[in-house]
């Protein structure tokens, strides 16, 4: 900058500059704050620096690197000084922060204080100078030289600060910094020309002072390009000069296109920089979006800066920055950081640093703004040293290692915000200050954040590493990181080179683009060991390979997709796939292939059944059982949702192939079944989703599902799929996989998650190696003589006998545990004390076994007792309990013993279970023990009520702060992003559809002209609203009017805001339809370009019946159940939320075939053509598709964006939900899953690692499920089950016969020898039913002492039966038999009948078809037999079809019941049993009975089976076979019945003999026959019974109690009074006889009348009833009255009336002693009744006159028309709208009530016009019961007004006075009341339909339209003056149907404060004297004339009085007299009152 020139500078700040010279460079060195200082510059001579006031906005900054010039403030750089900038506003506004804000370089400067001490601390804070050390001489010094080369001396310059002087001057007389500058800036004589914010710059002996012309050429974050209008002088070079955004004088950002005038500075010849810019024309061009733009989240309240200052207060750091551009509202753009809410990837932040933040939006924060949350987007290279980066790093290491030990929530977020700053990582992968070191540790980051990064953050990571890999640390020569790489590989670093061979294969993986520059590292590996080198090469070239497309078949097991690619699909080849087999026997190969193993077999399980069913589908050979289809598949509409992490569900209607009756009762479409759509049906487009809510009412209703897109598996994005869905809407194939996926999606993912190395139990698993103890009980000796957990298992092989000091000699003697649970401490007492001298204190892990308590008293039996103590001492445990050997209990016990360990693992125990019944028994044995605050159970609902409570949804959360908070800011995010999702949708269905906003849109300017103006439109005859013609004259009125060459600018930009737009827009849908191609062209192109969709004839191909699932509704809705328990639904449909996706009537929309007919088109030749009207139909239809296409993709990317946002959202709410749920968990000791709910919550099960599982059912679980549910943090495995038994389901029956899948990890381990204990005693089933199971469990043994209860069905000969038939069994995929289902259901009855409840009785089938069958026929038979089958609806499921239990064998696995019936079915010729040859099957079938089993079936057929011979010859030896069945009467045992058939069942009197047993009166014998069976609690014997009191005797029924009968012997007694006899019963005696008598004596009255009366009654209460004769007076006609009741006074005479109506003259008609009433006159009111019946026709023909009109205005509407915004008319007062201006004027100012003191001023009206709102007004007309309507007021805000002109009234939520409606009022100034207007002083005067009113004078709150019509009305009117009744002051009417109310017109108006003072003028202008004013009325009124309000006031009331005749009449004038002496007194007489 030149020395001696001036300019004028802001007042807000100083700058130091070099005066000659240039700079050279200097090493960076390191400043006093820990930052990196920029290069300092050091000339060779010294020179004073003068202080200069600095333009804040208009200094150049410039820098070596960008990084330097994206900084807000300046700095030394290695060309020129540069001071730093501020706001001139800001620094008036706060001076305080401002001061902390201001800086200048951090050079090497100081200065000798010349003032006090505080002075210098200003002047130090005014210029940013470091403060000098202790002793230290402060003298600012800067090098100047004329040579580079050489450096001169330094000289002091202190005395140059003359300027800082005068400053601190200022300072001390107490003013303001700004003024300070402000006079020191006048002092400092720099005054120029410049005018306003333009500031000239300081400029060196060569810089051009002139001010240039230019435009803004191109816009980056935070600096741009300005094109120069003229050539740039010399030296510059180019017209292109670069400036900073902060140098902009103007307080508006520059956008592309902006006219400015700058001024240049000549410091930079190369690079023309300005140093000042000052904006003169803002262009009309949409800004772009920059980097910081991009980063905001809501224009409303988020901004982005510069941090300019750092400060550190009380611990807490925080800062404040410059915001680039503050919202509206905000007083300054300084906003304070506390840095703890700043996300800043963990690196301390510095100055120049780019943040964005987020603002408070209360009204304080505005005035002094603070950051709520904030961002970094950018860090400021230049202050951060190679030390800064490389301790960050050291630093972000450690943090990892702490994240994965904790796993919290704070973990969680830090793990978050570390892999998300991509600002950071930009920095750190510059690699410019990166030593080694930070490299390797770099290095070790993105391997740990490899692992750490669940599927939530996989997202993040995948862009962290696509981000390293575009850095510099790669390039396609020698990178940074190559070169570390040479270097490791040369100092033959294993360890780094191992890091660097994952990382490439990582990076190669996620980020495949990247795959040169990442390949350039393999270079280095050439001359590495051959060894590793080869290893490294080969897994490399498996990453690049998967990259690469090729068929499943090549692919290893965890590269294979989770769903079926095409291939596999088209060519069936998972079918035919050779799949690996389970090794039965021996160990695997390796840990690979182990996994590689159940990995395919699981993913050939869930998928075989779709495959196989879609490639019979295609081929024509499907069966409808095999798989469900659905056809017609429509689109109904979306729902944007919170429930999953797709954030959208999507409703589909559709037509199942084979209809379903009742979608209660079918299997179909369950929660969580995976879906496969086809758009063209051939299943090469397939979209996956999965249901995600099931309605059966919507289900029934209309067939619609609600599913979501599985994301993960779609190529198509959401948006694409939804063109799919609505593009062949209708026309679609869906079929469903018969597998459930959701529980298979889980497992197959987590096995591939699996790092095979370090898989869970791996010794036991794969090498199948047997156990050792597990790590918590067992420790070994370090070298150095310290304990250790010792998880190395014994490597000696030999060394597993089963002796239990061998199983103990791992365990250490410091552990112990709590052996009274299994050995009562009082029973035990003396048995154990000598062996545990503390007993029954806690005793050593090592002697807890077998031998030392060999004579200690147990609650267990020896084979449980053994079983427990030895599995505790395995890693791997496995106890096989045979049925009814108790496994629930021994697995309580484990768990109560593994609870008291003193090395118990923290985390909680898993209790798994294969059924949710089964998890529900268990947990309730353990909620005996253990507190229900220390047990969940994860899952849905339970079957018993008393889980619930604990149950994981319901449990008490205890969210710690961080997590409610992080819960509700994801909820308040979503809340505000979901609105924008479905905006977004809503314009993506609109898309699909030419619309003229749609055409103009994508059209360009000349076609949009073309279409106005080549349109017909004499011929259309269409009118404006006024009744003009339209013509092609109008039309171009209106295109000049809105600017022809930027029409389609201005249509687009105030399309609902303008007349005159709306008015184009109506013209262009006139014009659009007309020019618009007919159908048929729509159809020749279909036609044309359509590739034909594959149709299938599924008629011919099956032959299904209707409600296939009928044989499986049991199963299926216990397999439902089991899905629910497993996972908890949630409700997702909303149907008021649900946005419809439905076809435009009367809207072209996209032809099916459009996307891929587009390559083929001729595309820019349409779209380019200007003449559209001379195009061909075709030519037009091409456009139209062309058009709607591009639309299509516009709004289809705006969707997918916002939806993507929205998912984001939902998948980081789902990861906190995930981690409260993990923390409730924790802190419990016990935790409960089914095995399918394990799979679906794996996730959680990561979280809460729980190191103990224990496995019930462990036998019928696949193996590859247990796997994935265990993990490296599990330490012990308990597995209690029964291999014996059924093994786990497989859907694939060849993967069970060929690949031996169903065999299960215990049934594995137990078949390679591996230890185990079995229990042995059974606690069920009778003695003789153990003794059929000997074959399969030899040493099972009975406990008899539990078991010698189960006694025998009475009312059977045996306990056990083989009932043998020969009938033949039906059937072809599922086997059923009729007459042994009858023989089933009879014999079930007949148990019932004999005092069995339904409950106790199971019927077992071996086929679902036999269980279906059975299911009908007992259903009929409990109807016909009700009496002993009582249904109550409380106590039993809706759902089940039967109160006795039906089921097949398999679903009945560990189930027993009193009485077990099996139906084995299979009756053949061949003698084939099929799958009943299972041994497994048996052993079920015969081991689920506890006193009764009867099998029937065809023992020929099946005693071809060994299996079954054994168990029949058994049977058969004790005569317990045949083919007849005795059934015996239960206490007469010789009466039997031979039963053969299900006829020959013994009705209920099948024995006669009598009962004979003992009453309960113990006296009496039963004397009833046997039979039917009946109870003996009622004796009915009559015996003799004798009154102790009386001594009478009576007969009574046995069980009759004496003490409650009455004796009712007739006795007689005397009156004691009169003597009369009196008959009464016995047990009356106590009766007073002489109050009674009712003996008749005759009485005479005082009258003289004689009558008879009773003995005992009292004479003074008579009266004489005797009727007597008289002749009336008055009409002297003959009456009679009472003679003791009546006088003749009281008798009005009844005769008929003889006289006539004086009115009328007709004869009157009442009683004579009536008046004549005219109105009751009979001929005048059947004269009135003839006039309103021929009113009513009158009436009736006039409402329908109104309601065909109102037909005939409905039918006049255009439906383009009614899609039109509202179209809003401004009237004028004068001109053609005046008349209809003063109508409304008049009703608003004359219907104003006094009271109100509204004086309004009317600004303007608005006449509305919204035909679609019109519409529904004249429909509503043709409803109501009178149709009338009146002009009424509302008030209301402005933006509801501006929503019910476009949408209509809507009903409030809340109700009022007289319920939820639209409230209008007849009185303008009440609608005009603030509470109504809330400011917006805007009326509604809308068209009401009244209709007929009920009035009412009191509130009703309850009212709605319902009501209103039921009571025959259409509206409610509320009169005036009804206040004091609970009414209104003034009439208002309440319309409860929205429609009803049109908006005609907005009355906007403006209140008249001065009105009153202008009234009170004439008041205080009148002296002592009374004085009179004549008021005469004006057209025009003057607010400000108060002759005229006084008018007006007058006139408001005048026409509020009763007309009485004076309706026409008008006010002439009003004299106004004002009385001083009056007036005076009256404001006296007020304030009394008042006070």
């Amino acid at each position: 900058m030149q020395a001696g020139q001036s300019t004028k500078m802001p007042q807000s700040m100083y700058k130091l500059e070099n005066l000659q010279g240039k700079p050279r460079f200097k090493k960076r060195q390191t400043s006093s704050d820990g930052g990196s200082s920029q290069t300092e510059n050091r000339l060779s001579k010294k020179i004073p620096l003068k202080a200069k006031p600095l333009d804040i906005k208009g200094t150049e900054n410039t820098s070596r690197t960008p990084t330097a010039e994206r900084s807000t403030y300046g700095s030394l750089s290695s060309k020129s000084f540069s001071g730093s900038q501020q706001n001139v506003n800001r620094a008036h506004s706060q001076t305080d922060r401002h001061k902390r804000s201001l800086s200048l370089d951090r050079s090497k400067v100081s200065a000798k204080p010349v003032v006090a001490k505080d002075m210098e601390k200003l002047r130090r804070k005014v210029s940013n100078l470091p403060t000098p050390k202790k002793g230290q001489k402060d003298e600012t010094v800067v090098n100047v030289s004329n040579n580079p080369g050489k450096a001169t001396k330094t000289e002091n310059i202190s005395g140059s600060l003359s300027n800082l002087v005068v400053l601190e001057k200022n300072v001390q007389k107490k003013t303001s910094e700004v003024n300070v500058l402000k006079r020191a800036a006048s002092l400092s004589n720099l005054n120029s020309n410049t005018q306003g914010n333009s500031v000239l710059p300081v400029t060196r002996n060569n810089l051009k002072n002139d001010e240039m012309k230019g435009k803004i050429s191109k816009i980056k974050d935070h600096y741009g390009f300005i094109k120069s209008n003229e050539p740039l002088p010399d030296p510059f070079k180019g017209d292109s000069v670069h400036f900073n955004m902060h140098i902009v004088i103007n307080r508006k950002r520059p956008v592309e296109g902006d006219q400015v005038v700058f001024t240049m500075t000549n410091s930079k010849i190369n690079k023309p920089s300005a140093t000042t810019v000052r904006i003169v024309q803002k262009t009309a061009s949409p800004q772009p979006k920059s980097a910081i733009q991009k980063s905001k989240v809501s224009t409303r309240s988020t901004t982005t800066g510069w941090l300019t200052s750092i400060h550190e207060r009380s611990n807490m750091k925080f800062g404040f920055l410059i915001a680039n551009e503050m919202p509206a509202g905000y007083a300054i753009r300084d906003i304070r950081v506390d840095f703890v809410r700043v996300r800043c990837g963990g690196i301390d932040l510095v100055k120049g640093d780019i943040l964005e933040v987020k603002l408070g939006i209360q009204e304080k924060d505005k005035h002094q703004p603070f950051a709520l949350s904030a961002k970094l987007i950018e860090c400021n290279g230049g202050k951060r040293s190679q030390e800064d980066i490389g301790l960050f790093l050291d630093m972000t290491l450690t943090k990892l290692e702490e994240i994965k030990c904790k796993m919290d929530q704070k973990s969680i977020e830090h793990l978050l915000d570390i892999v998300s700053c991509d600002a950071v990582w930009k920095l750190v992968c510059k690699g410019d200050k990166l030593d080694n070191g930070s490299l390797e540790c770099l290095l070790k980051i993105l391997l740990k954040l490899k692992d750490l990064c669940s599927k939530t953050y996989l997202q993040h990571y995948t862009s962290l590493i696509t981000l390293v890999t575009k850095s510099p640390l790669f390039g396609q020569k020698r990178s940074i990181l190559m070169e570390f790489t040479t270097e490791a590989f040369r100092n033959g670093n294993r360890m780094l080179i191992d890091m660097v061979q994952q990382f490439i294969s990582i990076s190669i993986n996620l980020a495949p683009q990247r795959a040169t520059p990442i390949t350039m590292l393999i270079q280095p590996t050439i001359s590495a060991d051959p060894d590793s080198r080869e290893q490294f090469l080969f897994g490399l070239v498996k990453v690049l390979a998967r990259k690469i497309t090729r068929k499943d078949s090549d692919m290893e097991w965890d590269e294979l997709p989770l769903l079926p690619s095409e291939n596999e699909i088209l060519s069936y080849s998972l079918e035919n796939a050779q799949l690996p087999e389970v090794k039965c026997k021996g160990p695997y190969e390796s840990p690979y292939d182990y996994m590689d193993t159940y990995f395919r077999l699981l993913r050939a399980d869930c998928l075989s059944g779709l495959i196989s069913g879609i490639s019979d589908l295609l081929k024509g050979s499907f069966d409808p059982r095999d798989m469900s289809v659905y056809l017609n598949v429509e689109l109904t509409g979306l729902q944007v949702t919170n429930h999953s992490e797709s954030g959208l569900a999507i409703a589909l209607k559709m037509k199942p192939l084979t209809p379903v009756q009742n979608w209660a009762f079918s299997s179909k479409l369950m929660y969580g079944s995976l879906l496969a759509i086809s758009p063209l049906g051939n299943f090469t487009d397939i979209m996956w989703a999965t249901v995600c809510d099931r309605d059966e009412k919507l289900l029934t209703k209309s067939q619609t599902i609600v599913i979501e897109l599985c994301t993960e598996f779609n190529t198509a994005s959401h948006a694409e799929s939804i063109f799919m869905l609505e593009r062949y809407s209708g026309h679609m194939i869906m079929v469903e996989s018969p597998a459930y996926y959701r529980a298979f999606q889980p497992v197959l993912h987590s096995l591939q998650a699996i790092n095979v190395k370090k898989l869970a139990f791996l010794d036991e698993l794969v090498e199948v190696k047997h156990p050792i103890p597990p790590p918590f009980c067992c420790q070994s000796k370090k070298d150095d003589g310290s304990d250790s957990v010792d998880i190395k298992e014994n490597d000696d092989e030999n060394n597993h006998e089963q002796d239990d000091n061998t199983h103990t000699s791992h365990l250490h003697n410091d552990i112990t545990i709590d052996a009274s649970i299994i050995f009562p401490a009082k029973e035990n007492k003396d048995a154990l004390v000598e062996k545990f001298p503390n007993w029954p204190k806690r005793i050593p892990l090592d002697e807890f076994h077998v031998n030392n308590f060999v004579e200690a008293s147990t609650t267990l039996d020896e084979s449980q007792k053994i079983a427990v103590m030895r599995s505790l001492n395995r890693r791997v445990a496995i106890i096989q309990g045979p049925p009814g050997t108790g496994k629930t209990f021994v697995g309580v016990k484990i768990l109560q013993l593994i609870l008291s360990l003193s090395s118990c693992p923290r985390s909680p125990i898993l209790v798994l279970t294969y059924k949710n019944h089964a998890l529900d028994e268990f947990l309730k044995q353990v909620l005996i023990h253990l507190s229900s605050d220390c047990v969940a159970r994860v899952g849905g609902r339970s079957s018993d009520d008393e889980l619930d409570q604990i149950n994981l949804n319901n449990l008490k959360s205890h969210k710690s702060r961080a997590l409610i908070d992080a819960n509700k800011s994801f909820m308040q995010k979503m809340d505000e992003a979901k609105p924008k999702v479905e905006k977004a949708a809503r314009k993506l269905n609109r898309s699909h559809f030419m619309s003229a906003y749609n055409f103009v849109s994508q059209a360009t300017n000349e076609q949009v002209l073309s279409l106005l103006k080549g349109c017909p439109w004499q011929s259309l005859n269409r009118k404006l609203t006024d009744g003009t013609i339209i013509t092609n004259k109008v039309v171009q009125s209106f295109i000049d009017m809105c600017g022809q060459l930027n029409l389609k600018e201005f249509l687009l930009t105030s399309c609902g805001r303008d007349q005159i737009a709306d008015k184009m827009f109506m013209f262009l849908s006139v014009a659009l339809k007309s020019w618009t191609p007919s159908n048929k062209v729509f159809q020749q192109i279909q036609e044309k370009y359509e590739t034909a969709l594959s149709n299938f004839d599924f008629k011919a191909h099956t032959t299904a019946k209707e409600d296939q699932d009928e044989e499986d509704i049991n199963d299926a809705k216990e397999e439902e159940e089991e899905r629910l328990a497993a996972s908890s639904q949630q409700k997702v449909l909303n149907e008021k939320e649900l946005i419809p996706f439905s076809p435009e009537k009367g809207m072209v929309g996209l032809v099916s075939c459009m996307t891929e007919a587009v390559k083929k088109l001729p595309v820019v030749a349409l779209v380019n053509k200007t003449n559209i009207w001379k195009m061909s139909p075709l030519e037009r239809g091409l456009l139209i598709q062309i058009l709607i296409l591009r639309n299509t993709e516009e709004a289809g990317e705006e969707f997918q964006s916002r939806l993507q946002e929205y998912q984001k959202l939902c998948l980081e709410r789902n990861e906190v939900n995930l981690q409260i749920k993990a923390e409730q968990l924790r802190m419990k000791k016990v935790m409960g899953m089914t095995i399918t709910g394990a799979s679906i919550h794996n996730e959680l099960l990561k979280r809460v690692r729980p190191a103990v599982v224990i496995v019930e059912e462990a036998a019928e679980v696949l193996e590859p499920q247990l796997i994935a549910a265990l993990g490296s943090w599990t330490k012990q495995l308990f597995l209690i089950g029964d291999h014996q038994q059924l093994r786990p389901p497989v859907a694939t029956y060849k993967l069970v016969k060929h690949h031996h899948f169903d065999i299960s990890l215990m049934e594995r381990l137990l078949n390679n020898q591996f230890p185990h204990e079995t229990l042995m005693k059974q606690n069920r089933m009778r003695p003789e039913f153990v003794l059929l199971l000997k074959d399969i469990y030899p040493n099972l043994q009975s406990n008899l002492e539990r078991v010698e209860g189960n006694n025998k069905p009475e009312c059977m000969r045996d306990a056990m039966f083989f009932w043998h038939h020969t009938h033949k069994e039906t059937g072809g995929r599922s086997y059923s038999n009729e007459q042994e289902a009858k023989m089933a259901v009879e014999l079930a009855l007949f148990l019932v009948q004999q005092s069995y409840k339904p409950t106790e009785v199971t019927i077992l089938a071996a086929y679902r078809g036999q269980a279906a069958l059975l299911r009908r026929l007992m259903e009929k038979t409990e109807k016909d037999h009700e009496d002993f089958f009582p249904r109550n609806i409380d106590e039993v499921d809706k759902r089940k079809r039967t109160q006795i239990k039906i089921n097949t064998i398999d679903m009945y696995q560990g189930d027993e019941n009193e009485v077990v019936i099996v139906s084995l079915v299979r009756s053949n010729a061949e003698s084939k049993i099929g799958f009943l040859k299972t041994l497994n099957r048996r052993c079920v079938a015969q081991s689920r009975a506890k006193c009764g089993m009867y099998l029937i079936g065809n023992t020929d057929t099946l005693s071809t089976s060994p299996i079954w011979k054994r168990m029949i010859n058994t049977m058969e030896g004790d005569n317990l076979v045949g083919p007849t069945l005795i059934v015996t009467c239960p206490y007469h045992p010789h009466v039997d019945i031979s039963v053969t058939e299900a006829d020959d069942f013994p009705s209920g009197n099948f024995c006669k003999s009598q009962c004979s047993k003992i009453m309960s009166c113990g006296t009496h014998f039963c004397r009833s026959t046997c039979q039917p069976a009946h109870h003996h609690n009622t004796c009915s014997v009559i015996v003799e019974y004798t009154f102790d009191k009386c001594g009478h005797s009576c007969k009574k029924k046995c069980y009759e109690e004496g003490t409650a009968l009455q004796c009712i012997v007739e006795i007689i007694s005397r009156c004691a009074k009169c003597g009369h006899p009196h008959s009464h019963w016995c047990h009356e005696r106590s009766y007073d006889v002489t109050k009674k008598c009712q003996q008749m004596t005759p009485f005479t009255h005082a009258c003289g009348h004689s009558t008879l009366k009773m003995c005992c009654e009292d004479e003074t209460t008579l009266i004489c009833l005797q009727k007597v004769p008289f002749v009336l007076k008055n009409c002297q006609h003959d009456a009679e009255r009472i003679c003791g009741v009546q006088t003749e006074a009281d008798i009005q005479c009844k005769e008929a009336c003889e006289r006539l109506h004086p009115s009328c003259g007709h004869p009157c008609t009442s009683q004579c002693c009536l008046p004549c009433n005219p109105a009751a006159c009979k001929v005048c009111n059947e004269q009135k009744k003839n006039m309103k019946k021929i009113l009513q026709k009158v009436r009736k023909k006039e409402k329908d006159r109104i309601i065909e009109e109102a037909k005939e205005q409905i039918r006049s509407m255009a439906v383009e028309d009614l899609k039109k915004p509202c179209l809003i008319e401004k009237l004028y007062p004068n001109g053609e709208t005046a008349s209809e201006y003063y109508d409304i004027y008049d009703r608003v100012m004359k219907y104003a009530q006094p009271s109100h003191r509204w004086h309004p001023h009317i600004d303007n009206i608005e006449k509305l016009t919204n035909l679609a709102l019109e519409k529904k007004w004249l429909e509503s007309k043709k409803e109501m019961i009178t149709p009338r309507n009146e002009l009424k007021f509302h008030g209301t805000s402005k933006d509801a007004i501006e929503n019910i002109i476009q949408e209509g009234f809507k009903l409030p939520k809340n109700s009022g006075m007289f319920g939820c409606g639209i409230y209008v009022a007849s009185d303008s100034s009440k609608s005009a009341q603030e509470i109504y207007t809330k400011g917006s002083e805007m009326l509604l005067l809308c068209d009401v339909l009244i209709g007929r009113p009920f009035v009412s004078g009191k509130s009703y709150n309850d009212m709605t339209g319902a009501k209103m019509k039921k009571m025959g009305f259409d509206s409610l009117f509320a009169p005036r003056n009804t206040k004091q009744t609970g009414g209104v002051l003034y009439d208002e009417y309440i319309v409860y149907d929205p429609a009803r109310v049109l908006p005609r017109y907005i009355i906007h108006f403006s209140k008249q404060t001065s009105q009153v003072a202008a009234t009170d003028l004439l008041e205080k202008q009148a002296n002592k004297t009374t004085v009179k004013h004549v008021l005469k009325p004006s057209r025009e009124i003057d607010e400000s004339n108060p002759n005229e309000i006084h008018f007006r006031i007058v006139e408001s009331q005048f026409h509020r009085l009763p007309k009485n005749g004076m309706a026409s009449c008008e006010i002439e004038s009003v004299d106004y007299y004002i009385n001083p002496r009056l007036l005076r007194s009256f404001e006296a007489k007020k304030k009394r009152i008042h006070c």
